[in-house]
């Protein structure tokens, strides 16, 4: 027999005891006499049905409800220990005492229900022997359940449940279960596995799909799903379903798991950083300065530009930080600041730690397009990218910074951020540095103070006024934010650091104490210049070369000489583009043929008459010496002793002569008149015609 009926199973099974109504019986539990509780089914709105205490009825009510229930005659009554059963239940888990504690809370509760235990223990079918509590007599079980409850400040419910279960258990019932057993799951989604399947696909795929639209689509869509309109879920039982982490949403056999919840719900990259597995390298095999781990942030502070040309002076703007990283020491060996990341900003962090600590083994970077350019054609950390041929092959154009400095490369994994220790560095100069300045950003627009907010609309405002009312601005110049940074990093490579195989020392300690034994020697200037330059093909062409727009010249008359006699061809320059003071020509094998400067544009002026003198010797010079090539040519040709081709000709005329007469052909006469228009003879014309008639007829 259950131990809970509802009221309608109640009335009908003791109808023919007096006082037994529906009416009654809400009466006896308002006044505490039942113990009851409302009912998980649903029933009018606003009230739900009652269920009644089976063990906190009256005997003779117990007995009509077990004679109306054979079926359940087996299971014996909380308050009827002596009761024999021919049938055992399944046993519910029970949870052992494991220490003093557990049965510390054991022994209290038996000592709290013992009076109500031994109250309980009389033959089957007789009445309890009344007993005196605090000073009144008590008869019914209810009537104790209430004065041992009042006793120690507790429901009746909690006695007659302590009851059943040291009756079931023993004093293993009576402690505390670690949870219930239907904890984390749901009846409703349980019950129906359609509207569980449903509804969480909705979940999973329409990212934007909120609780309230699912629970809207369950309902319209309940004679498909087989929900009867009186068991429809609440709206809370379906938020709870699906957002509760701790609530296990099963389907039938199949469980939906937190991994799967957050690769459909917040992206790839949630799941690949929160779930899945990565592994974590060793730092103290490996030497300082051999390593280098780099990368680029924009910094979460706005400032107002003072220094960078390329940008609108006063702007607002967040700078990007490009820090490098010793990977056993946590040094910060080089960092640079730029409006826009890029390589040249990549090559600037290189500068300084090439200079004063020389060349790491292996160069740690991401994916990037500005890394992927420096680490172009560049020996791979990883030999196995070598031995499968992945490696494209470079001209000397392509090739990056690191191959020109014998630096291998190797690329963490795309879009994970514990491959890169460096990300670990970001959080620290974020909550040691950024966070305390009045125009912090947070990083994302949700997490920015109201104080930036206010300040920034409050630069713009003054920078729209004029340059001059800067000064008024919160907003910190670059210049000093870049000044501060650099403080800060000193601090930080002079603190103590918790780090995995630090032990507690700072990165400079480390950094000194265990430097590469196989370290390279720093970089000369000139060297180190040479290999930070970027790099590009162009064509020769007037003695000038075409860079944006400058044209680059020789830089003396020997480097004109050679651009001189370089003309049409292509070459390699290599160039600083923060520099246009001047560039390295050289040959598509990388070596170096003259230097170029900018060409400067002549003024319209007298003064310039120098320079175009100068321009134009210098034209004449070049001339002179190529016609004088040209002969040098010439002279060692003949000097060989081999006849040109027309010499060659000559030569043999000479020996056998030819009469070039039948080979000449000469113009036939016309075979026709002649139709150009003639204008009649003048008179004089006709006079000296007839004259030289009768002079012809008289010498005849």
């Amino acid at each position: 027999m259950n131990d809970w009926i509802d009221g309608e199973a109640l009335v009908k099974a003791a109808r023919n005891m007096r006082g037994w109504s529906l009416r009654a019986i809400d009466r006896k539990a308002k006044h505490a006499q039942i113990v009851w509780r409302p009912s998980r089914q649903c029933g009018q709105p606003g009230r739900p049905p009652r269920e009644y205490f089976v063990p906190s009825l009256p005997d003779k009510v117990q007995q009509l409800i077990r004679d109306a229930q054979p079926a359940a005659a087996e299971v014996a009554l909380a308050c009827s220990p002596s009761e024999p059963s021919s049938i055992e239940p399944a046993p519910k888990p029970v949870r052992l005492p494991v220490d003093s504690e557990d049965r510390a809370q054991g022994e209290e509760r038996y000592r709290i229900i013992k009076p109500f235990i031994d109250f309980c223990q009389h033959p089957n079918g007789t009445k309890p022997q009344p007993v005196e509590v605090d000073g009144r007599m008590i008869h019914t079980h209810v009537a104790m359940a209430i004065a041992v409850a009042k006793r120690w400040n507790l429901s009746p419910a909690s006695i007659w449940r302590w009851a059943a279960a040291y009756t079931k258990h023993g004093v293993p019932g009576l402690l505390d279960r670690t949870c219930r057993s239907d904890r984390g799951k749901s009846r409703f989604f349980t019950k129906y596995p359609k509207a569980a399947a449903v509804a969480a696909d909705l979940y999973l795929h329409q990212r934007r799909l909120g609780v309230r639209s699912i629970h809207r689509l369950l309902s319209e869509n309940r004679s498909a799903l087989d929900i009867p309109a009186e068991e429809l879920p609440s709206y809370e039982t379906v938020r709870s379903w699906l957002n509760d982490k701790d609530r296990e949403m099963r389907i039938g056999e199949f469980v939906v798991t937190p991994a799967m919840r957050i690769m459909a719900r917040e992206g790839l990259r949630q799941y690949e950083n929160r779930v899945s597995p990565f592994v974590k390298r060793a730092y103290v095999d490996v030497a300082a300065n051999q390593i280098w781990c780099s990368d680029g942030k924009i910094c979460d502070v706005e400032v107002w530009n003072d220094c960078f040309p390329e940008v609108q002076f006063g702007a607002p703007l967040r700078l990007r930080f490009t820090g490098i990283e010793c990977f056993r020491s946590r040094k910060l060996v080089g960092w640079s600041f730029s409006p826009v990341e890029s390589s040249v900003s990549i090559a600037t962090a290189m500068r300084g730690p090439l200079l004063q600590f020389g060349p790491c083994e292996i160069f740690y970077v991401d994916n990037g397009k500005a890394y992927r350019k420096i680490g172009a054609g560049a020996e791979p950390a990883n030999p196995r990218e070598e031995e499968e041929g992945k490696l494209p092959a470079f001209s000397e154009a392509e090739l990056g910074l690191l191959a020109r400095l014998g630096i291998r490369v190797q690329y963490c994994q795309p879009y994970h951020g514990q491959s890169k220790p460096i990300e670990r560095l970001w959080k620290t100069m974020k909550e040691q540095f950024e966070i305390h300045f009045p125009t912090y950003t947070g990083g994302k627009p949700e997490l920015r103070p109201d104080e930036t907010s206010v300040e920034m609309a409050r630069h713009r405002k003054l920078l729209r006024m004029g340059p001059a009312y800067l000064r008024h601005s919160n907003h910190p110049p670059a210049t000093a934010f870049i000044a501060m940074c650099a403080a800060w990093i000193e601090q930080y490579n002079n603190t103590p650091h918790s780090g995995e195989g630090m032990n507690g020392s700072t990165p400079n300690e480390v950094f000194a104490s265990e430097m590469n034994p196989e370290q390279r020697p720093q970089l000369a200037l000139a060297e180190l210049a040479m290999s930070l330059a970027e790099r590009a093909v162009r064509k020769v062409h007037e003695c000038a070369i075409d860079l944006g727009r400058r044209r680059y010249i020789g830089a003396d008359n020997h480097d004109s000489a050679v651009l001189h006699d370089l003309a049409e061809q292509q070459v390699l320059i290599a160039y600083d583009p923060n520099d246009p003071s001047g560039l390295a020509v050289l040959n598509l094998r990388g070596e170096l043929l003259c230097w170029a400067k900018p060409e400067e544009k002549l003024p319209q002026s007298p003064a310039a008459a120098k320079a175009v003198a100068a321009s134009v010797s210098q034209r004449k010079r070049l001339k002179k010496n190529t016609l004088d090539q040209i002969a040098t040519m010439k002279r060692l040709a003949a000097q060989t002793g081999v006849q040109s081709p027309l010499e060659a000709l000559a030569e043999r005329a000479r020996v056998r002569p030819i009469a070039v007469g039948e080979f000449m052909t000469h113009r036939a006469p016309r075979m026709r008149p002649d139709d150009t228009a003639v204008a009649p003879p003048s008179p004089g014309e006709l006079a000296r015609m007839l004259i030289a008639l009768e002079e012809e007829e008289r010498s005849k």
